[in-house]
């Protein structure tokens, strides 16, 4: 991609271009911090961003999963690390993010960056008929984040939540 280019400054890039984003001046502060981070081979954590920009954990929690939404940012794990990828703010088709829906199965072997064995296909068929759609993802999205990847840790957050009581809405003021 031509932004991977030693002489591209994407920073220069990112901020000249950053008004053509849909996106709220939270999601955006985000998007410059994790490319800051980026560029200088930092480990991003919730925690870390959330002291850099001086804002909530749960507020940027919510501008990470709009950005995701929007199509600006992908969150990758891969030999053991957590990957902020903002690959899609380079592209000329950025302001038209794409939406993409697939299964909970196609988004954890995703997440998984592998197949489902039966056993967690199986697990992940069980928490479908107890949880709602939204929850299973939003635990799965905050496993990666944590780098904490494995259905157990999942399973965890998922029981948490459901002695808490939390509902759909409650995922997103947390």
């Amino acid at each position: 991609m031509w932004h991977k280019q030693r002489f591209i400054n994407t920073m220069t890039y990112l901020l000249e271009e950053l008004h053509t984003f849909e996106v709220s001046s939270l999601e955006a502060l985000v998007l410059v911090m994790v490319h800051h981070f980026n560029e200088h081979q930092e480990h991003i954590t919730l925690e870390k961003l959330s002291n850099s920009i001086h804002e909530s954990i749960s507020k940027v929690d919510d501008a990470i999963e709009q950005l995701q939404k929007k199509g600006y940012l992908v969150i990758e794990h891969h030999q053991g690390h957590v990957h902020f990828n903002l690959d899609a703010c380079f592209l000329k088709s950025h302001h038209q993010p794409t939406q993409v829906t697939m299964s909970l199965h196609d988004a954890y072997e995703q997440g998984f960056k592998r197949l489902l064995s039966e056993k967690e296909y199986n697990q992940l068929a069980l928490w479908s008929k107890m949880y709602s759609q939204t929850m299973i993802l939003h635990a799965l999205r905050q496993a990666i984040i944590q780098d904490k990847l494995s259905m157990a840790y999942i399973g965890r957050i998922l029981e948490n939540w459901k002695k808490a009581n939390m509902k759909d809405e409650d995922l997103f003021s947390e």
